[in-house]
């Protein structure tokens, strides 16, 4: 609930902020201070979890809070392989504040450069209320 309450403060406050611009660069009877619904999406906001809220102002009338991905919630099963000439793909698993992802529902995952001997590569995207794109490595050899 602090965190909603937060959300509300800053959206107060970009609404006041807004209005008073206007009020500046417009005659005063053309402004009228109305509050309007706001939606939260995209500004960087780190938490020290290493964990981050996007935020945005939007007249959409919805608030939502994406949570973007980052490389400390995504961690691979394996990252060395003997080279066999068959795909490696080891598996995924994504924590966001604690909580276990669901792939295909919170993140798809592709792989990259991961048959030959070398740095492969797993990308790791965001999806539905999570965003960002993260790519893990891995060495084949």
């Amino acid at each position: 609930m602090k965190g909603r309450r937060v959300l509300n403060t800053a959206a107060g406050i970009l609404a006041a902020v807004l209005v008073t611009v206007l009020q500046s660069v417009l005659p005063v009877s053309a402004v009228t201070p109305v509050r309007p619904p706001v939606s939260f999406s995209t500004v960087d906001t780190r938490t020290a979890a290493g964990t981050e809220a996007a935020l945005s102002l939007n007249t959409s009338g919805s608030r939502n809070c994406s949570k973007i991905l980052h490389s400390s919630n995504v961690k691979l099963s394996r990252t060395k392989y003997t080279y066999d000439g068959h795909s490696k793909k080891p598996s995924v698993t994504v924590r966001y504040s604690g909580k276990k992802l669901k792939k295909n529902r919170d993140y798809t995952v592709s792989y990259r450069n991961n048959k030959k001997r070398g740095t492969a590569k797993v990308i790791v995207r965001g999806k539905g209320k999570y965003t960002g794109t993260v790519t893990k490595t891995f060495k084949i050899r």
